[in-house]
């Protein structure tokens, strides 16, 4: 708004200049003709004079080249009048538009200036909030997730199924890989060479992972009692 009233402000000083320059020129060229016309009075008067005393022909002449020169300055006087008073119309009627409009004009630009201080800001803001919420949020999710993720990725190679080990008590479980492994030697003694021997369903049975159990049945093969097969592993 004070932009515009300075604005304003300045065009008027200007055009309020130019139309006082106007004005000054008018009241001379207005001067200028009335004392053109003086002459051209005055003039005639002399000439009357020496007509008056047989001087005809410098009566004439008198007359002739003082009404020359005064018509010649005074149509150019006239002609500078008519061009400032319309000059001064035209500056005159769009001061009076501007004057009219501008502070209307104006109260709409800084209406609609302030609005867009306002909604403009708050509308990006919400939007980073948004955004902001948006994102805590993948991250939460994210978050809770890898744990499953990780879990699942320190499992058994594909094709290995882990049988979950029961909690070791003294009465469940034997106290080290010694004493299963004799239970799985004993068990296979048991039996006639050549008959399987399940990995898992040894490992169930004496509830351990399948890991440990795979460990138990390479120590047997090693002390001759079982051996690997294509299908698996079988007495000796």
């Amino acid at each position: 708004m004070t932009s515009i009233s300075v604005s304003k402000a300045t065009h008027e000083v200007m055009t309020t200049e130019r139309v006082s320059a106007l004005t000054n020129m008018a009241q001379k060229d207005s001067a200028l003709i009335s004392q053109l016309d003086k002459e051209i009075s005055d003039a005639g008067a002399q000439a009357n004079d020496l007509r008056a005393r047989g001087m005809v022909s410098k009566a004439l002449e008198l007359e002739e080249s003082v009404s020359s020169r005064a018509a010649a300055q005074r149509a150019q006087a006239l002609a500078r009048l008519n061009a400032g008073s319309l000059e001064i119309a035209h500056i005159k009627s769009g001061v009076a538009k501007a004057s009219s409009l501008t502070p209307l004009l104006a109260q709409f630009l800084c209406l609609g200036f302030a609005m867009s201080l306002e909604i403009v800001p708050a509308l990006i803001l919400a939007g980073v909030r948004s955004s902001g919420r948006s994102s805590t949020g993948v991250v939460a999710s994210e978050a809770i997730e890898t744990p499953s993720l990780g879990i699942e990725a320190t499992g058994l190679p594909e094709g290995v199924t882990e049988t979950p080990e029961a909690p070791k008590t003294g009465e469940t479980l034997p106290d080290s890989n010694a004493e299963i492994l004799k239970t799985l030697v004993a068990q296979a003694e048991t039996l006639e060479p050549g008959t399987p021997i399940r990995l898992k369903e040894f490992a169930k049975k004496s509830r351990i992972g399948n890991l440990r159990a795979g460990e138990i049945f390479r120590k047997a093969e090693t002390l001759g009692v079982i051996r690997k097969t294509t299908i698996g592993y079988v007495t000796a």
